[in-house]
């Protein structure tokens, strides 16, 4: 099975990351990079395809998504970021 999984930097997510390839399946990781870790290993596994992009692009997110069969959504935006982007928008 191919699956997404959105949040793929937080804490949840990067062990979805892992259940998934402990599975056998393939992986979408998506995630907008805010939060990036160093700590994660499976970025550099062959079944993932790790892409920093934001949910709120619908176009781009219709794009990645096609041919995969499930989606695990776990996207969220910790407050500092939304905090950040509330006073910057444009950063």
């Amino acid at each position: 099975m191919r699956i997404v999984v959105t949040g793929c930097n937080g804490r949840v997510g990067s062990r979805c990351v892992l259940a998934a390839l402990n599975g056998g399946h393939e992986v979408l990781a998506l995630d907008t990079g805010a939060t990036a870790r160093d700590d994660v290993t499976w970025k550099v596994h062959p079944k993932v395809q790790y892409e920093s992009a934001d949910l709120r692009d619908f176009a781009r997110v219709l794009e990645l998504f096609k041919g995969y069969d499930a989606v695990i959504n776990l996207a969220g935006m910790p407050r500092w970021v939304h905090e950040r982007t509330a006073a910057d928008p444009l950063s």
